[in-house]
């Protein structure tokens, strides 16, 4: 399990804006593929650069 980064205290993470109803369509994921977009979301919203993997 990938634990989260350690930010300082006065990091805020940012809001997620979701849009329409991508919120909704994401919780009908499989449970991995929503632990995986939640870890990028949460790396996005403290500033941490996306990463792709090659394929």
């Amino acid at each position: 399990m990938r634990m989260p980064p350690k930010t300082s205290p006065e990091s805020v993470p940012k809001p997620v804006r979701w849009v329409a109803s991508s919120k909704e369509d994401l919780s009908a994921f499989p449970n991995d593929i929503k632990t995986r977009v939640g870890g990028a979301l949460w790396d996005a919203q403290i500033g941490l650069t996306a990463w792709l993997k090659s394929r």
